[in-house]
Order: structure tokens, then sequence, then C-alpha cells
């Protein structure tokens, strides 16, 4: 048995760490990039993960349009 990060969470620090302007820019787009993909595979394959209102809701709010704008990229 592993203990690992609730993935919806991983991406958005993935998705926050890359939206830093003084964050290497080496790094950003590997890790925009891995933050769009985890949410992806979230939603497509971990239903016990939703990414519904009630978890919105659970987000600070300079998470909250992170996720906006990761959904609204991918079609949802």
């Amino acid at each position: 048995r592993l203990a690992v990060p609730d993935p919806r969470w991983m991406a958005l620090h993935k998705l926050f760490i890359a939206s830093k302007p003084d964050r290497n820019p080496r790094k950003t787009g590997k890790d925009g990039k891995q933050g769009l993909a985890l949410l992806q595979a979230v939603r497509e394959h971990m239903p016990h993960y939703p990414l519904d209102a009630r978890f919105r809701a659970s987000l600070p709010k300079d998470l909250k349009p992170l996720l906006t704008a990761a959904l609204k990229n991918a079609g949802q």
C-alpha cells in the first residue's frame, strides 16, 4: 500500500507553480503539461476523485481560476 497525494491537488499544485512568474522558465512548460495531463487522467479514469462543485468549493481562491481554466481548455 502506498500513501500518495490526492491527484486533483497534485495537478493543481503543478498548474500553480507553472503560473508563477519567478518559476524557472525551463520548468513551467513541463509543470503545466503535467498538471493538465493529471487532471485529464482524473476525469477519465478516477471517478472516485470528482471535480465537482463540492471539490471546487474546497479550493483556496488562488487555485479556483486555475482549475476553471484547465477544465475550460479541456472542453469540460
